[in-house]
């Protein structure tokens, strides 16, 4: 199940849904990054509780597409939030 990780914060500014890592090296402090709708969405059902599955499931209703559609966008974009450490995976028990 994936969660928010503690090295990355997420604000509104200026009605845009914003990244920020907390920043261990001078690098990852270039690394902002911003959200479009489809993204915000996913961002804020992120909980720990909710599998990129049920995710997508919420994503295909939202954005009326279909199953496959909402299932690769989701699966891709939990990909890379994966990828620059703004997610961590949650075991289920």
């Amino acid at each position: 199940m994936p969660k928010h990780s503690t090295r990355v914060v997420s604000r509104m500014v200026a009605g845009e849904h914003i990244l920020v890592p907390l920043a261990s090296r001078g690098a990852e402090i270039d690394s902002i990054f911003n959200l479009n709708e489809t993204g915000t969405f996913i961002w804020e059902k992120i909980d720990g509780q909710r599998s990129g599955a049920a995710i997508a499931g919420l994503l295909a209703a939202e954005f009326q597409v279909s199953a496959e559609q909402a299932e690769a966008d989701c699966t891709l974009f939990l990909a890379q939030l994966l990828e620059v450490r703004a997610i961590d995976l949650e075991v289920a028990r």
